[in-house]
């Protein structure tokens, strides 16, 4: 079948990101002569062997495989981007990760996973904020509420975990989420962003 499996990392519980109930995240080093549009394929052929139905953004499914990086390859196409786009700021994918492959580069970044989750570690998290919609009225009130001792603002230019930027200039930089000027989808934006790095993966018993 052109793939062999080098490497499988435990199981972690995560936080849910945009619906309820914890997660199961694992990680696998593969070793694969297929091309990066054909593993993806494959992926969800198997997905669809364990029931997967595509519902909606966030919902829960039984199975959801993705790829994460392909060795040094960086593709952009409608239907596969490598590395995967918000790799650097899920612990979620991380966690795992970095069990299998922690040493490996992110090709677009140029640092290893085992450095891209380094980065979110600290707390308070630095984050910072160069969005079009005023900070506080994005944060205040939930997003404050819930996650405002675990992070500290920080100026555009100081070294931050992450920067909201607006979508005009949006990869431009490492490191950055676009928020839109819509005011609730921007939150939504924020909170599942912070939910992702602010997550503390555990490793799942049994």
């Amino acid at each position: 079948s052109g793939l062999e499996v080098e490497q499988v990392s435990a199981w972690y519980s995560t936080e849910p990101v945009g619906c309820e109930g914890r997660f199961l995240n694992a990680a696998a080093r593969l070793r694969c002569e297929l091309t990066p549009s054909q593993l993806l394929q494959r992926m969800s052929e198997v997905e669809a062997e364990f029931g997967r139905q595509r519902t909606g953004h966030w919902t829960p499914r039984p199975i959801d495989l993705d790829l994460v990086a392909y060795r040094l390859w960086r593709v952009d196409h409608p239907r596969l981007k490598v590395p995967h786009p918000f790799c650097w700021s899920r612990r979620f994918v991380l966690d795992p990760v970095c069990e299998v492959a922690g040493q490996m580069l992110h090709p677009g970044l140029g640092v290893t996973f085992d450095a891209l989750r380094a980065r979110l570690i600290p707390r308070p998290l630095p984050v910072s904020w160069s969005g079009d919609l005023a900070r506080n009225a994005v944060v205040e009130g939930e997003i404050q509420d819930r996650f405002g001792t675990l992070i500290r603002w920080v100026e555009p230019r100081a070294h931050h975990a992450v920067r909201f930027v607006s979508t005009e200039i949006a990869a431009r930089g490492s490191f950055e989420i676009a928020v839109p000027d819509d005011l609730n989808e921007s939150r939504r934006i924020v909170r599942e962003t912070l939910t992702a790095l602010l997550d503390e993966p555990f490793v799942a018993n049994g």
